[in-house]
């Protein structure tokens, strides 16, 4: 798939990102995501996890965990990541895109 090779491109970025501001929420979600999709799950799970600590009170990395999480078949763990992000007021569920202009708190 052509886009693969565009997200593998991604990857190095936004580690970068993640290295120069590691309390920015929005980079760690999009790089879970994208590791997600480079059906690299555990990476991406791990990360998205990261995500959910930096943003608790967020819907978006909790909804990326979710979906990151069925990916695994861990349905009791994408069901609870969901019902937090939808009890947090997340209302793109449809949106696959992490870096959509949802708001995530800036690095601290």
């Amino acid at each position: 798939m052509a886009w693969k090779g565009q997200l593998d491109e991604a990857v190095p970025w936004l580690k970068k990102a993640i290295e120069l501001h590691p309390q920015y929420a929005r980079a760690y979600v999009s790089l879970g995501h994208v590791l997600v999709k480079l059906e690299r799950p555990d990476e991406g799970i791990e990360t998205l996890r990261e995500a959910v600590v930096l943003a608790p009170e967020n819907g978006r990395p909790h909804w990326f965990l979710a979906q990151a999480l069925s990916t695994i078949g861990d349905t009791n763990g994408a069901a609870a990541a969901l019902a937090e992000a939808v009890r947090l007021g997340y209302d793109r569920p449809l949106s696959d895109d992490p870096l959509s202009d949802d708001p995530l708190p800036e690095e601290g």
